[in-house]
């Protein structure tokens, strides 16, 4: 026999002598379940019974409506509710996984209720209520809460995460006064199995029976055992009961055998029970019940006077998982009720659990899963133990959680009627390995759904985003959800794009084709404590997943892994924080950081929340480390989500004390409409550059305060909750340079509402109508600020930056980028299209963001996104000798739980802080010197003297595009050698002289850069010398440049002519530079010539290598011999001119040489030289060439 349900009333009985009141009343409800701070994750609705007899509550309601909605939410109930008895409604579940379950409901619902404020109904009938304040009617008990518009009398204290309502008198007290009858105090949910509280009293006990369920087996008889309880032990005497049975859909005889007749419970007990014989039979049948009633009690008031008796069917086609699940999206089976069998996989922590089909019994379809969840709405039973084999009978179910109807469904069986184990201690089905085959940017949001409720693994995956975690504000505590999503090996972490998510499914008017995002499917979330037993796991982004195995469950759009509570997740690594780039001598920085709701320690009554003494001073310490270690102290620092003036002007004073840089911040705020208690403020450096502060204020001016947005209706509501600050300001520099800015601090309305098709306020169709509006209006209230100071001057520096809850692309909803930008997208591919007034475009920050993959400062939902921009206009982008946007990487990749750690940066806020450098080339100030040197002193006409020039830059900056200039005074031959990074042009002979320039990007502050210059000496019948006058000039300001140029010289001898002689000479063009892969070939143009003044007989030109001869390859050109031979360090090829190598005569060979393997060999050399026994060559120093490499990998 197996008993599923059972229930004898607990022993206990509070009593109260109280007002008259309603049968059944709201006796306590709570809408924070699950938010910061919450004991319970859920929300929930609480009934009494006040009355003395049991009332059915099978076509009654509970219903649900906001502070000063019209619309309601209905949950309908099932069951009676006993006299004195609590019957518990569960509603929507909180974000916390860390807060407790509620006891076993009595009815579930899918309301999310607000925390603070709202209106629940009971209600008799299960039609939905109409209006702000439908009382009477159908309407058995009311209760508005917090600032309700409708309520008895007045509405109750406002609860709050941590507080629920309660009634007095345990639910007694009910005086049609809200207000006085409830009072806040800790949720404390009571359920149909919470000891009876008997409004009025009674001075014996209540007796109650139980409801009994069994299946009824094949053959013979099962006995159902019901259970007949005392709220209270029985007295003197003891109780007497006379009970009988009833037909229900069973009959007696044929199903069950009836009986009656009396039993006693004796003085003191509190139960005992009676057992009915139940008839087995093998005939597939629903379902059946009977009743054992309580005709009579002496000792004890009858509260229940009926048990109910279920006879389950155990004769049922058995139908298995993948015929329920399909091959589809949804189960071809939807709505039917089912049995079926698998090996129960796991336990979801608050709700249900996992079944699968063993892997002997698999079917032959890969698109249809062996696996699916059964929802039993509270903690799964004893009977669904991980590794038993079960029988389940449910309706399947195709289920969309309300708070995110966009989503896929998620196919399980519910309504449970029966869990019958059939084995335990099986093997689990073996997990699916999971692989980019169906994980990458290709996948659609569907392609998983054949592993779905299945058994996977993975390995080798890399965290997207840090673990999700629950903040607790007061106190500046944090705590870990153990939630973060994945992608799989080879996968790029994704980025959001461009449109309207595909699942979203707002409708499309006509005429209009927005973009559609293709969701980023290869995205998985893994729930780290989702299974019971499983811990939350704390981590950060680009954390390696070594190994992983679990259950594919879904949730919130995308597929989720819920890791087996032991080895079913392994580990390593994690990000490291980066800071921005350290600022130049010359540049000018401007960063921009939401600081997550920043409040102080004193309650304003403002709508923000009062943190302690010691939360603020964690959040000041962390915050001040932020600012100054990673974003680096910009020189102007706008802020977002700040409390006031005063809590700014607390960080900069944390800041000033203790970062090394000694900013000097001056704060600035102005209060703005935010119902919250959030505004913009900028921190400006005042530190001292010479004899003026580093910024000068000259404006600080807030606009659009008291801008109205005009609703349909013909109302109006204040069009910015934040509005645009705006600073005007000088940057100085210590060499006296100055640079004017305009910088506006920016907070534009969220994307709360963004695709929520219900009605919106005011007139509006819809509440993304209302928000789309709203955030359209606001963009192009900011691009009229804009392009008026352009239109102005059109030479002013403005710089926009902020958290603009903005995509730098079109949304599909609304362009707000675009708007600002002056690059709206086209009418027809946005939603909600507002024209830009912006005639000279602005720049966004993201594309001065060098590297694409750091092009973001937010992550959600596993996508990485940029909310927070910079967007700079012509004038100051053109006026940069150079820009650049970057980001402090600490907060938006990192765990939640890191906000709570006192000492460190990390996890501040949940955007990364934004920051921009522009270099201003009054700014910049360079000091180049130049000294020249000449050896030997003395030179041979026709010899070689090696002149140096050696440059260096003492100034604080780098020299933009620095230039050498090389002068001899004489038609000479020259070979410059310069150092990397380094370009020399020709040399260019003119006037007598011959000169050489040398170019390069920059030089930086403190760099050096030494030339060579090989010259031949001039031949003249007479001694001389030869000068080189060298200069060195930049674009860079060089205030001192006395020292810019030098000259050197040497002594030419005269010339002494000895015949014959003759220059030859070669070099070595080509062949790859640093490194040579294995079986590449490095190609030399070797020409050799000859600069006279004789012809030269039998001009030999010898090529060897230490490579094989085979891979060595020389084509002569015609009138040359060339014998090859392998030496003992590879090969040698002498070839010989028949004939005579005439003056100014060329001969162009080609020489190449094959890598051998870097396994046989590390390097190689190749040498080409040419000489002659017939003539003398008085420079022979230019005879030779060698090439020489490292050999790599293919």
């Amino acid at each position: 026999m197996l008993r599923l349900m059972g229930r004898v009333l607990a022993a206990g009985l509070i009593l109260y002598a109280g007002a008259s009141h309603a049968q059944v009343v709201v006796s306590q409800l709570h809408g924070g379940g699950g938010n910061t701070g919450a004991t319970y994750r859920s929300d929930f609705i609480e009934l009494h019974n006040n009355g003395a007899t049991a009332v059915d509550l099978s076509t009654w309601s509970v219903q649900y409506a906001s502070s000063t909605g019209t619309t309601w939410a209905r949950t309908n109930l099932s069951g009676s509710i006993p006299a004195g008895a609590y019957y518990l409604v569960k509603q929507a579940d909180g974000a916390s996984t860390t807060a407790l379950p509620l006891p076993t409901p009595d009815a579930t619902g899918t309301i999310a209720m607000s925390g603070t404020a709202g209106k629940v109904a009971l209600v008799n009938s299960q039609t939905s209520l109409t209006g702000a304040c439908p009382l009477g009617g159908t309407v058995v008990d009311f209760v508005g809460f917090g600032t309700a518009n409708c309520s008895e009398t007045a509405p109750t204290p406002a609860p709050s995460n941590t507080l629920a309502v309660l009634r007095a008198g345990n639910g007694c007290t009910d005086s049609n006064n809200n207000g006085a009858d409830f009072a806040t105090g800790a949720a404390a949910p009571r359920n149909s199995a919470t000891a009876l509280n008997v409004c009025g009293g009674s001075s014996t006990p209540l007796l109650a029976v139980s409801d009994v369920s069994i299946f009824e087996g094949d053959a013979g008889t099962t006995t159902m055992s019901f259970g007949f309880g005392l709220s209270a032990p029985a007295g003197v005497g003891g109780v007497s009961i006379n009970y009988t049975t009833a037909d229900g859909t069973a009959i007696a005889g044929s199903d069950y055998t009836a009986n009656s007749g009396t039993v006693t419970i004796a003085e003191g007990a509190t139960s005992t029970t009676v057992d009915i014989l139940v008839t087995g039979d093998t005939v597939s049948e629903a379902n059946e019940t009977f009743f054992v009633r309580v005709t009579a009690a002496t000792g004890a008031t009858i509260a229940d006077n009926e048990g109910l008796g279920t006879i389950q069917n155990d004769d049922v086609t058995v139908v298995s998982i993948a015929q329920i699940q399909g091959s589809g999206l949804t189960s071809p089976v939807n709505g039917a009720i089912v049995t079926t069998e698998g090996i129960v996989t796991a336990q979801k922590f608050n709700n249900g659990f996992f079944l699968q089909t063993s892997d002997a019994e698999i079917d032959a379809d890969p698109n249809t899963s062996e696996g699916i969840f059964i929802f039993t709405s509270t903690a799964p039973p004893a009977t669904a133990a991980v590794g038993n084999r079960v029988r389940v009978t449910g309706t399947v179910t195709e289920f969309t959680p309300s708070t995110n109807l966009n989503q896929l469904s998620i196919t399980e069986l519910g309504f449970v009627t029966a869990i019958q184990v059939l084995s335990s201690g099986n093997t689990l089905p073996a997990p699916i390995a999971l692989t980019s085959a169906d994980f990458d940017d290709t996948s659609t949001p569907g392609t998983a759904e054949k592993f779905e409720g299945m058994r996977v693994s993975a390995t080798n995956a890399l965290a997207t985003t840090g673990a999700e975690g629950n903040i607790t504000e007061s106190s500046a505590t944090a705590t870990t959800t153990g939630v973060f999503h994945i992608v799989l090996s080879g996968v790029a972490r994704p980025f959001r794009e461009e449109g309207i998510d595909i699942l979203d499914l707002f409708p499309i008017p006509a005429g209009k084709d927005p973009p559609r995002f293709d969701h980023n499917a290869e995205r998985i979330m893994v729930r780290s404590r989702g299974q019971i037993g499983a811990t939350a796991v704390a981590i950060d982004a680009e954390t390696q997943i070594d190994s992983m195995v679990g259950v594919m469950d879904y949730f919130s759009g995308a597929w989720a892994v819920l890791p087996d509570p032991t080895g079913g997740l392994v580990v390593s690594g994690g990000k490291i924080p980066a800071a921005v780039s350290t600022a130049g001598n010359a540049d000018v920085t401007i960063g921009a950081f939401n600081l997550l709701r920043f409040f102080d320690e004193v309650n304003n009554s403002n709508g923000a929340p009062t943190l302690t003494a010691a939360a603020l001073d964690k959040r000041l310490t962390k915050t001040s480390l932020a600012i100054c270690d990673y974003l680096k102290t910009p020189d102007i620092l706008g802020v977002v989500e700040v409390e006031n003036l005063r809590v700014l002007g607390l960080l900069a004073d944390r800041i000033n004390a203790t970062c090394a840089t000694a900013p000097g911040y001056v704060p600035y705020l102005v209060q703005g409409n935010d119902v919250g208690g959030i505004n913009v403020g900028f921190l400006v450096s005042n530190r001292s550059v010479g004899s003026v502060a580093r910024v000068e204020v000259l404006e600080v001016t807030q606009f659009g305060k008291d801008t109205l947005l005009s609703n349909p209706d013909g109302s109006t509501s204040l069009l910015n909750d934040r509005p645009p600050l705006m600073l005007r300001a000088i940057v100085h520099h210590q060499n006296g340079g100055t640079y004017p800015v305009t910088a506006f601090i920016n907070h534009l309305r969220s994307l709360n509402g963004v695709g929520d098709a219900t009605p919106g306020s005011n007139g509006w169709p819809t509440e993304n109508a209302r928000v789309s509006a709203k955030r359209a209006q606001q963009a192009v209230f900011l691009a009229d600020l804009v392009e008026a100071r352009q239109t102005a001057d059109a030479n002013e520096h403005i710089v926009l930056l902020g958290d603009f809850n903005a995509f730098e692309y079109n949304d599909g909803y609304v362009d707000v980028m675009g708007i600002i930008g002056g690059n709206p997208t086209p009418e027809p591919q946005v939603l909600t299209y507002s024209a830009s007034p912006i005639t000279i475009p602005l720049i966004n920050g993201n594309l001065l963001t060098p590297d694409k993959d750091e092009r973001y400062s937010y992550v959600f939902d596993g996508n990485l996104q940029t909310l927070d921009h910079v967007v700079v206009n012509e004038a100051a982008f053109l006026d940069a000798a150079d820009i650049e946007v970057d980001h402090a990487r600490i907060n938006s990749e990192f765990g939640e739980h890191h906000f709570g750690i006192a000492g460190t940066a990390l996890r501040v806020s949940d955007h990364d802080p934004v920051r921009v450098r522009i270099t201003v080339p009054g700014f910049t100030s360079a000091n180049l010197s130049i000294t020249a040197g000449a050896s030997p002193a003395n030179v041979a006409a026709g010899g070689i003297a090696t002149f140096t020039a050696s440059v260096n830059n003492a100034g604080t900056d780098e020299a933009a595009f620095p230039s050498v200039a090389l002068v001899f005074d004489a038609l000479v031959p020259v070979t410059v050698t310069a150092p990397a990074g380094w370009t020399c042009a020709a040399p260019v002979q003119a006037g007598g002289t011959t000169t050489v320039t040398c170019t390069a990007a920059s030089l930086a502050n403190g760099g050096s850069a030494t030339f060579s210059a090989a010259v031949t000496a001039p031949s003249l019948p007479v001694a001389s010398t030869l000068s080189l006058a060298a200069a060195v000039t930049s674009q860079t300001n060089d205030p001192a440049n006395a020292d810019n140029s030098a000259s050197a010289q040497v002594a030419v001898a005269a010339v002494v002519v000895v015949l014959p002689n003759a220059d030859l000479s070669l070099r070595m063009v080509g062949g790859p530079s640093g490194f040579i892969r294995s079986g590449r070939t490095a190609l030399f143009s070797v020409p050799v010539r000859n600069t006279g003044p004789n012809a030269v007989p039998q001009a030999v030109v010898t090529f060897t290598g230490t490579i094989p001869l085979a891979n060595a390859s020389v084509i002569a050109p015609a009138g040359w011999t060339c014998p090859r031979n392998t030496t003992a360090g590879g090969f040698s090829i002498v070839c010989t001119l028949t004939g005579s190598f005439a003056v100014n005569g060329r001969h162009t060979f080609t020489f190449s040489g094959v890598a051998p393997s870097h396994l046989v060999q590390s390097s190689m050399s190749m040498t080409s030289s040419v000489s002659s026994t017939t003539t003398t060559d008085q420079l022979p120093g230019n005879n030779t060439s060698v090439y020489s490499v490292n050999i790599v990998a293919p």
